[in-house]
């Protein structure tokens, strides 16, 4: 069974995505530009089709430990980004 991307939360009366993922842990906002850039990539194409739906699976399953990590050491927030 895929997981579905998080849920969307009210914030500040704004419809925005938990911010589980590595981007939001390496930019620190689900509102930043990068990461508005890569969640649409996600929606427009990704869950569009059957690999694309795995593998956001897999990124949902696997990324939350790699995320905190990446939130609580801002030099690894800077290598992220430059990737």
């Amino acid at each position: 069974m895929l997981l579905s991307p998080p849920s969307p939360i009210l914030e500040n009366t704004f419809a925005v995505t938990r911010p589980t993922g590595v981007q939001s842990a390496s930019y620190g906002s689900v509102m930043e530009r990068h990461v508005k850039i890569l969640r649409d990539f996600r929606d427009g194409f990704l869950l569009k089709n059957s690999f694309g739906k795995a593998f956001v699976d897999a990124y949902y399953r696997y990324s939350p430990p790699v995320a905190e990590f990446i939130s609580k050491h801002k030099a690894v927030k800077m290598t992220v980004r430059v990737a």
